[in-house]
């Protein structure tokens, strides 16, 4: 054997002697770890499906302990609803056994102190439950719904005068039904614009005028409503109705009669006049009574009979006479037309729609109306407290011209504003109640300047006579969120001579607006409602509530399929689109 072949031999034995010694290796950490694979080059993918499942097996047994504390986390708050479950039907024994006619006073008087420690008790176990610092049973867990409201004041009405020549003495502008002399309501200057001026300035001191404000520019007179919304699109330049009419032109929405304009571009967007109510006793006799009611007038059917194709409805359109209404069968062909519907229901469901969407020359009645439907009534009611009027300051009138049905009133003129009237309020603030009056003292007998606070408003006024024999309304005004009114009850004043009466006065006015409630009505701009929907709602107007019972409220989204369907009393209201209203059941 050579040196070569020795060694050779020598590297082999050696070789194979590192295998030996590596399997071995490899064995004892099987065995030591319980696992075939132990490093990933002894095979990639068993050992890829091994980690992939070791993975799974470390999750499922995580998700088996939650399923543990979950348990745990029910367990506990089921022990905490039973106790107050015993609790609530020990409330029951107690209040069954005071009702016995044997106790004395004295034993009543005990049973109640063990109710009301066991009330108090209710209220301790339902702040107090917990799972490791998370409240069971005081309603956190629920995901509340979130309502957001536009409380955004919309656009004001606005129109303006421009004088081609100046006025002489003596002759008249109407304004909103206020006929102002030349000379005697406002003066006459020695240009035309001068007398646009002048005209402003009495304008804005006159209180006939409270909740538009005027500004002259050059010889053009600007008119604006004080606060957003419809309402002030009602105020009324009536050109034809003043002699000086030849000496100046309008800008504005022109009515249907000849020379006669209305202000333009106010829009109820969110908060705005008329959403505003008040409820409520008044807490001092400083202030006359609430007396706000709407004019109505209801229009009662007998059956779908009463109403056939060429019947009619008309309604005043402000300036004179009506704007008419016909009912056809089949589609509308003009804005005027009400399409007769299968059921009476549906004909007034269609005709109030109609009229609620009526936009166009005749439509100064209608703007100033809400139509609803209650049964086989048509109601036809001011959207403010007090008659809706016309363009020269007369209530609206009706006129029904159908087979059959019975109109109560054909003059909306049974309307009312008294005590506190909120019509003209845009406040956001004016929820809830009212206080922290403030009077001053002007220094003359009688005469005081108030100021109230409500939300990022101030409103002020000022009260002329404090101590008057004669009911007087006082209108409280603000820069940005409306106005409203008190009327002081004649008699019931007192004497202002000093800061200290006037603080006496201001007292008497937070007396009789601490039992007044205030709330509003705005648009929904958003909802984010979770779970069961807490503090979710929906309001139903009715005349008569006896027997009601709301068994079932479903909604279905899916683009034009989405719809709203209502189960009340048994009789389900459906609206399909998710309009406005709800439609014919």
């Amino acid at each position: 054997m050579t040196v070569s072949s020795l060694t050779q031999l020598a590297g082999g034995q050696s070789a194979a002697l590192s295998q030996t010694n590596s399997n071995l290796a490899l064995s004892i950490a099987r065995l030591a770890s319980g696992n075939r694979l132990t490093q990933a080059s002894t095979d990639v993918a068993a050992l890829s499906i091994a980690t992939g499942l070791s993975t799974q097996v470390s999750s499922l047994r995580q998700a088996s302990l939650n399923i543990a504390q979950a348990s745990s986390f029910l367990q506990v708050a089921d022990g905490g609803a039973q106790q107050i479950g015993n609790i609530l039907q020990r409330l029951q024994t107690l209040s069954t056994q005071s009702n016995s006619g044997i106790l004395s006073d004295a034993n009543r008087e005990a049973l109640n102190t063990e109710f009301q420690g066991l009330t108090a008790e209710i209220d301790r176990l339902a702040g107090n439950t917990n799972f490791n610092g998370v409240s069971l049973l005081n309603g956190s867990l629920s995901g509340n719904s979130a309502v957001a409201t536009n409380a955004g004041t919309g656009a004001q009405a606005s129109g303006n005068i421009s004088f081609t020549a100046n006025v002489l003495g003596g002759q008249t502008i109407n304004l909103n039904g206020v006929s102002l002399v030349a000379g005697v309501d406002f003066a006459v200057g020695g240009t035309a614009a001068q007398t646009a001026q002048n005209l402003a300035t009495s304008l804005n001191a006159d209180a006939r005028f409270d909740g538009f404000s005027f500004d002259a520019s050059g010889i053009t007179l600007d008119i604006q409503a004080e606060v957003a919304g419809q309402a002030g699109n009602q105020f009324v330049i009536n050109q034809a109705a003043s002699t000086a009419g030849a000496s100046f032109v309008v800008g504005g929405d022109a009515l249907t009669g000849a020379g006669r304009f209305s202000l333009q571009g106010g829009t109820n967007s969110g908060l705005s006049v008329g959403d505003t109510s008040v409820s409520g006793t008044v807490g001092n006799n400083l202030v006359t009574n609430l007396n706000n009611q709407p004019a109505t007038s209801t229009i009662q059917f007998g059956s779908a009979a009463d109403i056939v194709a060429g019947n009619t409805l008309q309604v005043d359109n402000g300036e004179g006479g009506f704007t008419t209404f016909t009912f056809v069968n089949g589609a509308p062909a003009a804005a005027t037309d009400i399409q007769i519907g299968s059921t009476l229901e549906e004909t007034l469901q269609n005709t109030a729609s109609t009229l609620e969407n009526f936009v166009g020359a005749g439509d100064f009645g209608t703007r100033q109306l809400d139509f609803s439907v209650d049964g086989n009534s048509l109601v036809i009611q001011s959207e403010n407290n007090g008659n809706p009027l016309d363009a020269v300051g007369a209530p609206l009138n009706l006129a029904l011209g159908t087979a059959g049905g019975f109109i109560s009133n054909t003059t909306l003129n049974n309307g009312s504003t008294g005590g506190v009237n909120v019509n003209n309020v845009t406040s956001s603030g004016f929820t809830g109640q009212i206080q922290g009056f403030s009077a001053t003292f002007t220094g003359v007998a009688n005469q005081a300047q108030l100021s109230v606070q409500v939300g990022n408003d101030t409103f002020t006024a000022t009260v002329n006579n404090t101590n008057a024999a004669a009911n007087n309304t006082v209108r409280f005004t603000s820069a940005n969120g409306g106005s409203f009114d008190v009327t002081l009850a004649g008699g019931n004043g007192s004497a202002v001579n000093s800061q200290a009466d006037a603080n006496n006065f201001a007292t008497r006015l937070d007396a009789a607006f601490s039992t007044l409630e205030f709330s509003q009505q705005r648009e929904v701009t958003s909802f984010n409602g979770t779970g069961n929907l807490v503090g979710a709602s929906f309001e139903l107007n009715s005349q008569n509530f006896s027997g009601l019972r709301v068994q079932d409220v479903n909604v279905t989204a899916g683009g034009t399929a989405s719809s709203l369907e209502v189960n009340i009393s048994g009789t389900t209201f459906r609206a399909a689109n998710l309009g406005q209203s709800i439609g014919a059941g």
